[in-house]
């Protein structure tokens, strides 16, 4: 009858796994500065624990936001 999950696999292009990556990027900007807005000033180590990722991502995302003029 129809294929299971495990059959269903996405190949993407080059230039679709680039837009994928940029959209995964936009919505770590968007969770971070949601966060910053809502609760002040956080700490890179604060900001990491509560979301569980590796404080070198978070770092990554802020630098993206400051350089872009979205946080200071």
């Amino acid at each position: 009858m129809g294929a299971s999950m495990e059959e269903k696999v996405l190949y993407l292009e080059d230039d679709e796994e680039e837009e994928e990556e940029d959209w995964a990027l936009r919505v770590r900007q968007e969770v971070i500065e949601f966060i910053l807005q809502r609760h002040g000033l956080l700490s890179t180590n604060d900001i990491a624990h509560v979301l569980d990722w590796k404080v070198k991502e978070v770092t990554r995302v802020l630098r993206n936001l400051e350089n872009s003029g979205r946080v200071k």
